[in-house]
C-alpha cells in the first residue's frame, strides 16, 4: 500500500513500470549497438580485376563479431584462403549474383573455419573452383562450432589428381553447425572420394538440410569416425559415382564408423544409402531411385551397427539389392533392427539380402 501511495491508481503504477521496463530494454539495445557492414569494394576489391584476396582480408580484419562483410554482385577472384573472424557474417547479393573464383596455385580451401573461428555465417554467394584442378575444398573446418552455412553455391571443384575433394570438409570437431539450402555441382568428379559434404573425426550435432547436390566423384553426404548426433534431412542427390572408373563407389548418403545417433530422413537420392558400423540410427521416409543406367550395390545398406530403424523408405531401380544387411567390407554386428513399411522394387538381384559369415545378424524384425 505504501508503494502505491505515490500513484493515483493501480493502472498508473502499472503504466509507469512498463515505461521503466521499456526504457531499460532500449538502453540495453543502445549499449550493444548495431552491427556494421564492410563492403569489400571499399577496401579495393574490383569485380573481374584480378585477385581481390588482400582487399577481402582487409574487410574481414576491419570487422568485429556481429558485423557483416558484404560481397556485392559480381565475380571476384582470390588466389589464397580466406579466414573469417569468429562471429562475423560474410554476405553476398545471392548465390546467382555474387561469386568468388579461385585463381591460386596452391591446393587449398577457399574459406577456412578452423581453429576456434566460431559462429561464422556464410550466405548469398558462390564458390567457384573453375575446373582448374587446383582448389581442393570450398570450405574447410576444424575445431570450431556454431556456423551457419546457407544459400551458397559450390561448383566446379575438379581436382582430378587427388583422391579427396569436397565442397565442405569438416576434418575434425566441428559442432552445432547448420549447412542448409546450398547448391553443389561438379565436385571432385574424377576423385575417388569426391563429395559435396564430408563430416569427420568427432564432428557432432550438425544439421545438413535442404541442400541440392549433383555430379560428384563418389557421393553427396558422408559422415565418419565418431561424428555422432547429426541430422541429414531433406537433401537431393543426383549424379553420384562419376569417378567409378577411378575406384570410387556411388553412395548418395553414407555414414561410417561410429556415426551413431544420426537421423537420416526425407532425402531423395539416386544411389546407395549406407549405415556402416553405427548404432541407434533412424533412416526414414527417404527415396532412393536412379534415372541412369548405373547400378549400385544397394539401395539401403546396413553394413554394421545395432539398434537401428528403417521405416517408410522407397527404393526403386538402380541397385543390385534393395535392402542389404550384409558385410560389404570389414563389417560388424547387425542386431536389433526394425525394418517397417518400406517399399523395394526393381532390384537387379534380390529385394533384400541378409548375409554375414563372421558377424552376427540377429533380431531383425520386418513389418
Amino acid at each position: 500500500m505504501t508503494l502505491l501511495a505515490n500513484y493515483s491508481s493501480r493502472s498508473q503504477f502499472v503504466f509507469t513500470m512498463r515505461r521503466i521496463v521499456v526504457a531499460v530494454i532500449m538502453a540495453a539495445c543502445v549499449s550493444v549497438g548495431h552491427a556494421a557492414d564492410f563492403n569489400i569494394t571499399d577496401f579495393g576489391a574490383t569485380a573481374g580485376g584480378g585477385s581481390d584476396l588482400n582487399a577481402i582480408r582487409n574487410a574481414i580484419n576491419a570487422a568485429s563479431a556481429g558485423d557483416r562483410v558484404i560481397i556485392p554482385a559480381g565475380t571476384f577472384q582470390i588466389d589464397g584462403t580466406l579466414n573469417p573472424k569468429a562471429g562475423i557474417s560474410i554476405v553476398g547479393a545471392g548465390k546467382d549474383q555474387s561469386t568468388l573464383e579461385y585463381i591460386g596455385s596452391n591446393r587449398s580451401a577457399m574459406i577456412d573455419l578452423s581453429g576456434g573461428r566460431n559462429n561464422v555465417e556464410l550466405t548469398g554467394f558462390t564458390l567457384d573452383g573453375r575446373n582448374a584442378g587446383i582448389a581442393r575444398h570450398g570450405i574447410l573446418g576444424g575445431n570450431s562450432s556454431g556456423h551457419h552455412i546457407h544459400n551458397l553455391g559450390f561448383r566446379d571443384f575438379a581436382l582430378s589428381n587427388d583422391w579427396s575433394v569436397q565442397g565442405i570438409y569438416f576434418y575434425a570437431d566441428v559442432d552445432n553447425t547448420r549447412i542448409e539450402n546450398n547448391h553443389f555441382s561438379n565436385i571432385g568428379t574424377a576423385a575417388e572420394f569426391g563429395s559435396a559434404i564430408r563430416i569427420s573425426n568427432g564432428s557432432q550435432f550438425n544439421t545438413i538440410a535442404g541442400n541440392t547436390i549433383e555430379n560428384m566423384g563418389r557421393g553427396g553426404i558422408h559422415t565418419e569416425r565418431n561424428s555422432t548426433d547429426n541430422i541429414i534431412r531433406g537433401n537431393t542427390v543426383t549424379g553420384s559415382g562419376l569417378a567409378i572408373g577411378n575406384g570410387s563407389l556411388p553412395l548418395g548418403i553414407e555414414i561410417w564408423m561410429n556415426s551413431g545417433r544420426t537421423i537420416i530422413e526425407d532425402n531423395v537420392i539416386d544411389h546407395w544409402l549406407s549405415v556402416d558400423r553405427s548404432d541407434v540410427v533412424a533412416v526414414r521416409r527417404n527415396t532412393v531411385l536412379a534415372d541412369t543406367n548405373l547400378v549400385a550395390y544397394a539401395g539401403i545398406e546396413l553394413a554394421g551397427g545395432s539398434d537401428n530403424i528403417f521405416t517408410d523408405n522407397t527404393v526403386g531401380r538402380g541397385h543390385q539389392i534393395g535392402l542389404a544387411i550384409t558385410t560389404f567390407n570389414e563389417g560388424a554386428n547387425k542386431e536389433r533392427v526394425f525394418v517397417g513399411r518400406n517399399t523395394f522394387s526393381d532390384s537387379e538381384t534380390w529385394g533384400a539380402q541378409l548375409q554375414d559369415s563372421v558377424h552376427p545378424v540377429g533380431q531383425v524384425y520386418f513389418y
